[in-house]
């Protein structure tokens, strides 16, 4: 649950106008009623989402896509009212919901393409979520034409009735024609002939000659000189096409009626429908916005820390635009060892912008948008954002503007915890800065023990001076160019800033006199405090960078002295290994040597000197004794020193064979053996015949991934190619029948698809470079059929 304090954060971060400007791109108002009442939000997965949903939509940009989201309204409403038994909702309403199953079935046909459900996962996954019945489509197209008016064959009744109607105006378009022409020839009518009062055709005549026309008379003028009368001859004509009417429209009724009665049951469909278009509408506009300021994706960071990289303020980087203004960036960096930044420098020197930018963006992400940052910037979640921007003065709650800070630096202190993000604008302001900056001091001692994140702006010397000497505050200042005796507008984290209140109040022409007074008055120590800070600053970042260059060389030399060390020690059993296979070789001699004399024992029999033969083969086998004994020692040794080697070896390290230069990860341990990834396959070995290795270069490529145990290996039996290109599909098939040769497998199975038959070609000409291939076939259609090869060995 996120806390957001104060509450009207929104407004004093401006995230409400950012929500503003993001409705503006929304289609219809549901969208932007969620947009408006967007809120931040700290779970990691559905932040990432968002963000994945976002960018798949930009996807949809790139490759000018057509998506199909049309305008929309609500059918909250008509939804309310069609759970009503034979309730008939108003014409308006029906071309609401056909306007909504055009959208949804233009959606669905949108994502019959392949290449869109693969390259558009995540809004693909949405439209999953439409069952569509086609039916109820037909039901609307049959009533109603593509511009949403009423169709005369909607039923033969009506069709009738229309057919009716269009006899009867055309019969009395002849016979008010023949009554126009008669008396205008007499003078009787007005200039405008014709109107229509009462939905019936009527006379417009002259008040002079109202009583010379029979007729019934509908009304007249407000000036009373034209009287609009119904022509005696049109009258029976005019009530049979009332009648007509009156017809029509109780057919309409029973049409819609039954249409009512149809749309009944997917009620919820509509629901679920009209929840789907407001998804993807807020989906799109999120897209659209972060075009306008050029939003990117930053990494989120599951460690404490914040690196942001050219971070703008995504308000101030619009206006700018607009007016072909240059906008500034900040950068800095927070973690867990240096978790505060206290800005200081001039006033309208952009501290206050450069803290809004640090909240603004952050609440922007924590909703789901991009936001103007450099890509390689890195963010963390926070679970609580609590800030004190602006004059927070209340007539109403009788607070001044110093007790509303106090109560706001109460809150951060008593609620601030690891993951909270503090920013405090003019902290300590408001009260003598004596004691007000001593308190100001207070509060943030206790901020640094409660290990909060923060961006604090002051002018107060003591703060600054207390950043100075905490290890886990870092000082930055706003430029100021003393030349042209104007703000930059650049952050420089590492130093304090100064006010420049006498530069710029000398820039603005306050009277000489006066600032002579106050340069007196100030005394020359308070610019002194600035200057010596500043200089304290630096001398604190070259010691830093000193110390950090003394451990990186200390680093180096202890790396020298392991590598020295780990040679003697290399040196040493290659020694012994040398010694090993001199003494095995030796063995191997004796047993030799003691194979000749077993022919001799034969031919010294024959010469009747039995007792001489044996004094040497006993000889023989104490020396073969001696030289065994001493290669088991040796073995042991090298054993020892290999396997304490490896001893605290990891899962994810990297290793190599010793009798081989291939690489490989270690992705399981067990008491004398491990499990490497190497490449596409996995081997187990023992832990004596592995050297620890550095991580290879990644080469990413596709082909098939087999599991394979050093002796004996066993290899996969199934492999998939389809959506391989021509030249990946042949390496990877090669190298697949190569080891299942070496594995002896008797039957396997290729997955290659139809399509255009290129990856099934490649197949078939490949196994025909295998003369051990026996038979090579497609099994029946309902097993894959010309998408699938099997393959058998002799």
């Amino acid at each position: 649950m996120m806390h957001l304090y104060p509450s009207d954060i929104n407004d004093k971060l401006e995230f409400d106008k950012i929500l503003q400007r993001l409705s503006t791109y929304c289609l219809g108002a549901p969208a932007k009623s969620i947009v408006l009442g967007m809120k931040a939000f700290n779970h990691k997965n559905k932040i990432e989402r968002l963000l994945d949903e976002i960018a798949e939509f930009q996807i949809v940009f790139a490759m000018q896509w057509e998506f199909p989201l049309f305008h929309y309204a609500s059918i909250q409403e008509e939804l309310y009212l069609l759970k009503k038994v034979d309730y008939v909702l108003e014409l308006e309403s029906y071309l609401k919901l056909y306007d909504y199953l055009r959208n949804v079935d233009a959606i669905s046909q949108f994502f019959k393409s392949k290449e869109k459900q693969e390259q558009l996962p995540l809004l693909f996954a949405i439209a999953q979520q439409i069952e569509f019945d086609s039916g109820l489509l037909k039901n609307f197209e049959k009533i109603f034409s593509e511009d949403g008016k009423l169709k005369p064959s909607a039923s033969p009744e009506l069709k009738k009735i229309f057919s009716q109607i269009s006899s009867k105006e055309r019969e009395l378009d002849q016979v008010f024609n023949g009554i126009i022409s008669k008396f205008k020839k007499m003078g009787y009518l007005t200039d405008n002939l014709e109107s229509y009062k009462n939905s019936r055709r009527v006379l417009s005549v002259a008040a002079e000659a109202k009583r010379k026309i029979k007729g019934i008379i509908h009304d007249e003028s407000a000036t009373g000189k034209t009287v609009f009368i119904e022509p005696e001859a049109s009258v029976e004509l005019n009530n049979m096409l009332f009648d007509l009417e009156a017809q029509k429209r109780l057919e309409v009724y029973k049409i819609l009626k039954t249409l009512s009665a149809n749309l009944r049951p997917y009620i919820e469909e509509f629901d679920l429908w009209q929840k789907i278009l407001v998804r993807y509408d807020v989906i799109r506009s999120k897209a659209l916005f972060a075009k306008s300021y050029e939003g990117k994706r930053p990494r989120i960071s599951d460690n404490a820390e914040m690196d942001l990289i050219d971070i703008y303020h995504p308000l101030l980087k619009l206006h700018n635009d607009a007016l072909g203004k240059e906008t500034v960036s900040s950068t800095l960096k927070l973690d867990d060892q240096q978790r505060i930044l206290v800005i200081s420098g001039p006033n309208a020197g952009g501290k206050s912008i450069c803290l809004k930018s640090v909240g603004l963006n952050q609440m922007m992400l924590q909703s789901g948008m991009l936001i103007p940052v450099n890509e390689n910037s890195k963010f963390m979640l926070f679970n609580k954002i609590m800030i004190d921007i602006g004059d927070q003065q209340s007539l109403e709650g009788d607070l001044s503007t110093y007790s509303s800070k106090l109560i706001h630096m109460k809150h951060f202190a008593e609620n601030a915890k690891s993951k909270s993000l503090v920013l405090m604008d003019e902290f300590g302001s408001g009260s003598d800065p004596k004691m007000g900056g001593a308190i100001a001091e207070a509060v943030l001692d206790k901020l640094v023990h409660k290990r909060c994140y923060g961006v604090i702006t002051t002018h107060y010397s003591n703060i600054k001076h207390y950043a100075y000497q905490s290890s886990s505050i870092l000082n930055g200042a706003m430029l100021f160019d003393k030349d042209q005796l104007q703000p930059t507008y650049i952050l420089k984290v590492g130093k304090p800033g100064s006010s420049f209140a006498f530069e710029i109040a000398n820039k603005i022409g306050l009277p000489a006199e006066l600032l002579d007074y106050a340069k007196n008055k100030a005394g020359k120590d308070s610019k002194t405090v600035d200057q010596l800070l500043i200089d304290l600053q630096e001398e604190k970042k070259q010691l830093s960078a000193q110390i950090e260059a003394q451990k990186t060389e200390q680093s180096r030399l202890q790396k020298l002295i392991q590598n020295y060390e780990q040679m003697r020690a290399d040196l040493s059993i290659r020694r012994k290994k040398l010694k090993l296979e001199t003494k095995q070789k030796s063995v191997q001699e004796l047993s030799e040597g003691e194979k000749e004399l077993q022919k001799l024992i034969k031919e010294i029999r024959k010469e009747k000197d039995l007792e001489k033969a044996k004094e040497r083969i006993k000889a023989i086998k104490n020396k073969k004794s001696e030289s065994i004994e001493e290669v088991n020692s040796l073995s042991d040794d090298v054993y020892k020193v290999e396997i304490e080697k490896v001893k605290d070896l990891k899962i994810g390290q990297y290793v190599k064979l010793r009798n081989g230069t291939q690489t490989g990860k270690v992705i399981d341990i067990t008491n004398k053996s491990v499990k490497l990834e190497m490449g596409m396959i996995q081997m187990e070995v023992s832990k004596s015949d592995i050297l620890l290795a550095e991580q290879p270069i990644e080469v990413r490529a596709k082909g098939i991934i087999t599991d394979t145990k050093l002796n004996p290996f066993t290899i996969e039996s199934n492999l998939d190619v389809r959506g391989y290109s021509k030249a990946e599909a042949e390496a990877s098939i090669q190298e697949f029948l190569d080891n299942a040769l070496m594995s002896s497998k008797a039957q396997l199975k290729i997955l290659h698809g139809k399509g255009s038959g290129v990856l099934r070609k490649v197949l078939w000409a490949k196994a025909k470079e295998y003369k051990d291939i026996k038979k090579i076939w497609h099994p029946e259609e309902e097993f894959g059929g010309q998408g699938v090869t099997f393959i058998s060995f002799d």
